[in-house]
């Protein structure tokens, strides 16, 4: 877990977990924000191609394997990128982008990478995440299900 506070008075902190050794939870919560602002996500995907489905981003590789991206952030949408493995050469890619307009004094997010061999990808269910508040402290609650499995995460604000 770590805090961002480049941008004071917005202090963002996430929490990144590679859980069970399957897959990747992002859960950020943002505190300071006002009244207009706007918060973005944006996760770089090394394909050319990238299908959506409300809020999942699906990609999909030649050998079987794929990732999904499933947030709690936004509808995504898709930006061009490109991505390289040595100087001087680049590929296409895709940026999926997930933005939030109008934000609240503080925000919480939960996504979800999950990386998967064949036919059908695993469907997270359930994904949601509230901000929890005691004594002045904020905690994002982030709770979900994949394949049956019930997951639960916490993450404590960066403000004292």
């Amino acid at each position: 877990m770590a805090a961002h506070r480049n941008y004071e008075p917005v202090i963002h902190t996430r929490l990144a977990a590679l859980v069970e050794g399957k897959f990747l939870l992002a859960a950020d919560l943002a505190e300071g924000l006002s009244s207009g602002d706007s918060l973005q996500l944006q996760f770089h995907i090394d394909r050319p191609e990238i299908t959506l489905d409300k809020t999942t981003a699906l990609a999909r590789w030649d050998n079987g394997a794929g990732l999904t991206v499933t947030t709690t952030a936004a509808h995504p949408t898709l930006l061009p990128g490109k991505v390289s493995d040595r100087r001087d050469v680049c590929r296409d890619s895709v940026i999926v982008r997930y933005q939030m307009e109008n934000c609240r004094p503080a925000e919480a997010f939960a996504t979800v990478l999950y990386p998967w061999m064949g036919e059908e990808a695993p469907r997270v269910e359930g994904l949601a995440v509230k901000i929890l508040e005691e004594d002045g402290a904020k905690t994002a609650l982030a709770t979900f299900s994949i394949q049956g499995q019930h997951y639960e995460f916490t993450v404590k604000g960066g403000r004292p």
